[in-house]
Parts: structure tokens; sequence; C-alpha cells
């Protein structure tokens, strides 16, 4: 069992040296975050990011001041207050209660997506200006140094054919375009 585990390290080794001695590989990194706030257009969003983000905060603080009138109004008067009426007022405390924390759950998703939908044109200039520069200065893969995203990968190094080939998945290697390896 040792043998053919030190037979099968051997084997991965080779083939992993054989690999890179074919073809090197080049590595670069960018920090996506840092760059997206350099662009220009990053402000203009920040604004209309922080405008939505203070209305809806306007608004929930208006909604929070609304419940703690009720709660008070009804620590107040609830010695005077019929059963009936305590159960009104307690079920439209609670009904504010969800309400507020609906608006809260919907405005975070809210601010969630003006921010993708604001930044997208951003990360697509963004993205196609790292896949240029990318293929220009011969780089195999680009990693993003802000999430560990690969951003850009060179597809001549994926070895998802040769693995479905070893696996019987597929019965040959699909032919390369001209130029390629």
């Amino acid at each position: 069992m040792k043998t053919i585990r030190i037979l099968l390290v051997f084997l991965l080794v080779g083939t992993v040296m054989g690999v890179s001695a074919q073809k090197k590989t080049k590595v670069g990194t960018i920090d996506s975050q840092t760059l997206l706030q350099m662009m220009p257009e990053y402000d203009s969003i920040q604004k209309v990011y922080e405008k939505e983000y203070n209305q809806m905060q306007q608004t929930g603080q208006q909604m929070y001041a609304d419940l703690q009138k009720l709660q008070q109004e009804f620590v107040a008067k609830q010695d005077s207050m019929t059963s009936f009426m305590k159960s009104m007022k307690k079920q439209e405390i609670e009904d504010l209660s969800n309400r507020i924390q609906t608006f809260e759950q919907s405005a975070q998703t809210q601010l969630q997506t003006i921010i993708q939908q604001l930044q997208q044109p951003i990360i697509d200039k963004i993205k196609k200006a790292i896949e240029s520069v990318a293929k220009e200065n011969s780089y195999t893969q680009v990693i993003d140094t802000a999430t560990g995203a690969l951003l850009y990968f060179d597809e001549s190094f994926d070895l998802m054919p040769q693995v479905k080939l070893k696996l019987g998945l597929i019965k040959s290697l699909p032919a390369t375009p001209a130029g390629g390896n």
C-alpha cells in the first residue's frame, strides 16, 4: 500500500513537472477593491448610495420613533384600558415592530442591489482591462488579493479535458485550435 502511494506521488510530480516544462506559468495579482475605489466613476456611485442610505435611515428612524411613542402611550394608559383595548394596542405595537423588521431587511437588500447595479459597468471595464493586460504580458493567471478570486486564467492550462479523459468520461481530447498548445 505504501509503495502504491509513493508511486502515485512520483507519477503526480512527474506529470506536473512535465506540464510545467511544456508551458511556463506567470501569475499576477491585483487588488480589485482598491482599483474600483480609484475609478473616477466611484465617487458618483458613493453619492447615490449615501443618498439612498440616508433616506432609508430617516424612514427607519421615524418608524422607531412611532414605535416608541406607541409603547410609551401603552405603558402610561394600560391601567385604565380594558383588556380588549390592551390586546388591540399590543397587537398594534407588534405589527409596527414587524413592519420595522421587514423594512430593515428589504432596505438592506435594496441597498445591495443598488450598489451592485451601479458598480457593474465599472467592474466590467476593470475586468476587460485586466484580461487585456494579462494577455498582452503573457500572464496565465491573475489573482485578486482583495478577495482571493481568480480574475483571469489562460484556458490552455485547464486540466478538465485531461481529467475527463483519465476518468473515462470522454474518449479523446478535443482538437486544439490553430496556434494552441
